[in-house]
């Protein structure tokens, strides 16, 4: 399946969910189309993952540039997701992308989907997906294919799905989804760039070769990416699974450089909201981070955010990281083996 095809995908799941509310379908547009496309390629080769482009575009601007008329418009943007029907998941399961979806005052939509395999900047989700909603323009456009032949496909990736019960699923040399659901589950790809997904209880994950994308779920995880320059992350990718709170994620990289993800442009993981405590029921514990390989520990806003500090007594040995609170800083990570960390270095990216 390439990007055009996801594209009608996006657009049939979308019109299934309104019709179900008994709303009118709504038309892939070439205006709009062209305005998704371009912030989905933006957002993958500009290294970042918001509405707002670093150049100071808005969604407003970018439907302006388009052409399309607006009378009123909205837009959905996500980032992770493999497939058409993982990112509908998550954004029915989000409030505000849900009120998109099912707003009867839109007609007209346009996608975008943009994927980079070489993804190795500050923000590296390699799969970037754009809604841009519309309604008012006489003329939208007629939806033309784009797809370029050298489109990478994630198509050809395979989809391993488990069960409720403990499932035990091993890819091979092929690029493939795999996807864990209930139960404690064995998860391991192969060769090949894979992308996992834990599911709802204990689980290991071995990327094992490869670039590989890894999310954990909610449970006690262990990931462990491998080969490859690996992208790791204990909690789920939709984030109406929860954030980290009350697991404990043991985090491996492996070989080459590697992102641990400990929070997200929406959410700082493992924060359980109590200032009160120091959150030692939930963190990731880092426990093969190397500078000298080019390891990167991902945190959300800033670095006065957080501070580095000595890890609370019964816990396991290394350098913890803590989110500054009004009261008593929250425990979010603990980094094995890892000398002279500051927050301020190229060990940390903030989005």
């Amino acid at each position: 399946m390439n990007s055009d095809e996801f594209d009608q995908k996006i657009l049939e799941l979308v019109n299934q969910e309104r019709s179900k509310q008994n709303l009118k379908p709504l038309i892939l547009v070439e205006k709009l189309d062209s305005a998704a496309d371009g912030h989905s390629n933006r957002m993958a080769n500009g290294d970042f993952f918001s509405h707002t482009d670093p150049n100071g575009s808005t969604v407003r601007m970018r439907i302006d540039r388009s052409n399309y008329e607006w009378r009123t418009y909205g837009e959905n943007i996500a980032a992770g997701q493999i497939t058409p029907e993982s990112v509908m998941n998550g954004w029915m399961n989000s409030s505000g992308h849900r009120a998109n979806i099912l707003n009867a005052s839109f007609t007209h939509l346009g996608v975008g989907y943009s994927y980079l395999a070489n993804d190795t900047g500050n923000v590296n989700y390699r799969h970037y997906w754009t809604q841009v909603f519309g309604a008012g323009d006489p003329n939208p456009g007629t939806y033309v294919a784009q797809t370029n032949s050298s489109t990478p496909s994630v198509a050809s990736s395979k989809d391993l799905k488990g069960t409720n019960g403990n499932d035990n699923l091993i890819g091979d040399n092929a690029n493939e989804n795999l996807y864990g659901y209930a139960g404690d589950d064995t998860l391991k790809g192969g060769g090949g760039n894979d992308n996992f997904f834990a599911g709802t209880e204990s689980d290991r994950v071995d990327g094992e070769a490869g670039n590989d994308t890894l999310f954990g779920g909610v449970g006690k995880d262990t990931l462990t990416g491998g080969d490859g320059q690996d992208v790791i992350s204990g909690v789920a990718a939709n984030s109406q699974q929860g954030s980290g709170l009350r697991e404990i994620d043991t985090l491996v990289g492996g070989a080459s450089a590697d992102t641990f993800r400990v929070g997200d442009r929406d959410r700082v993981y493992y924060n359980d909201g109590q200032d009160n405590t120091r959150g030692e029921a939930d963190y990731a514990l880092i426990q093969d981070f190397s500078q000298s390989a080019g390891d990167v520990i991902q945190l959300r806003g800033n670095a006065a955010s957080y501070t580095l500090g000595t890890v609370p007594q019964g816990l396991p040995t290394g350098t913890a990281i803590f989110l500054k609170t009004s009261s008593q800083d929250e425990l979010i990570a603990v980094v094995q083996n890892a000398n002279n960390l500051s927050l301020s270095s190229a060990s940390f990216s903030y989005v």
